[in-house]
């Protein structure tokens, strides 16, 4: 049974996960990392709250989850890399507890249904806000016909009305 951990940043800091490899292990290595639950109710945004300790030594809280409808594929997400530092100017921590909470109500908000359950997966989100905030319009659609109009996860070349068609509609262009 697994030990599970206290959410405070004082127990965080002083936790140490052990990387032995456990009783079902067939290839008798060490673990790279080590996931430990929190001991918080299951009915909270907490819900799969867990701390990653990597042999480094490096902290991060992460979210441990199933979509709705999804059950057999385990999703994880790095909600944040623990530091107990405390920061000059205001005395608290950069990234505890307190911290970790805020961003956690965020992502619960806008990734759960009223009842709790995951309906969409925040690493989507993320992934896609970076590569947003990452490229304008403009060079997409650069990028876009370089390609040659190429469908998603396919090879097939779109050919001269179809490649009008798709510039008018990435214009705005209503006119034949």
């Amino acid at each position: 049974m697994k030990q599970k951990l206290k959410f405070n940043n004082r127990a965080i800091h002083n936790w140490k996960s052990d990387f032995s490899p456990g009783p079902k292990s067939k290839s008798g290595k060490t673990k790279e990392r080590v996931y430990t639950p929190f001991f918080m109710d299951k009915h909270t945004q907490f819900k799969g709250l867990n701390l990653c300790e990597y042999k480094k030594g490096e902290k991060h809280f992460v979210l441990i989850f199933f979509i709705r409808g999804q059950r057999n594929k385990k999703r994880v997400f790095t909600v944040g890399r623990f530091n107990d530092n405390l920061n000059v100017v205001t005395g608290e921590t950069i990234f505890g507890i307190k911290q970790c909470q805020e961003r956690l109500f965020k992502i619960a908000k806008e990734h759960q249904d009223e009842r709790g359950y995951w309906i969409k997966d925040p690493n989507l989100t993320v992934s896609f806000t970076q590569v947003n905030q990452s490229i304008s319009i403009r060079k997409l659609i650069e990028e876009y016909t370089k390609a040659g109009f190429e469908k998603m996860f396919n090879a097939e070349k779109m050919k001269g009305n179809s490649i009008r068609d798709k510039v008018r509609h990435l214009f705005g262009y209503n006119y034949v």
